[in-house]
């Protein structure tokens, strides 16, 4: 779940592992033409609060950092982000593609729920299967709850 200045406020497992480090810069196969829309999005979530004191100061400190985004910024493309394909390349499982949505939450203030999923059956869904039981926290519990029976034998 995203705000509209695209800070993460949650996040599944799956979607953590799904990004393991600081910088998507490695991960992305398509970085500038994600990054384009990216941007184009970020001014469409905003929308007409472009005066608003956090998108400013955003603004601000990325125009000071980056002169790539002072160019891609001054483009001024608005809007929103459409559905598309990711093309990722993943430490752990390597290269795969999955579906990207992000769903607006009504009634909120700029909340969004942002959507990866593979076609079923495919590679990629396979490749996400094992992305997600990499990440999946390691229990010492048995499927027929013989663990859990033996816990309490053992009070």
């Amino acid at each position: 779940m995203e705000n509209k200045f695209t800070d993460v406020l949650a996040a599944n497992t799956l979607a953590t592992a799904l990004s393991p480090n600081e910088s998507e810069r490695e991960l992305l196969r398509d970085r500038e033409e994600l990054t384009k829309a990216g941007f184009a999005a970020l001014s469409a979530n905003v929308g007409p609060d472009i005066d608003d004191p956090r998108m400013v100061e955003l603004v601000r400190e990325l125009s000071i950092r980056s002169e790539h985004f002072r160019r891609l910024w001054g483009h001024h493309d608005v809007h929103p982000k459409r559905p598309g394909v990711s093309r990722l390349h993943h430490p752990k499982v390597g290269d795969f593609e999955l579906h990207t949505s992000k769903l607006a939450i009504v009634g909120t203030d700029g909340l969004i729920l942002k959507v990866f999923h593979a076609e079923p059956g495919s590679r990629n869904a396979e490749l996400l299967a094992i992305l997600g039981s990499l990440a999946a926290p390691v229990t010492n519990r048995n499927p027929t709850g013989a663990d859990d029976q033996q816990a309490v034998d053992e009070q």
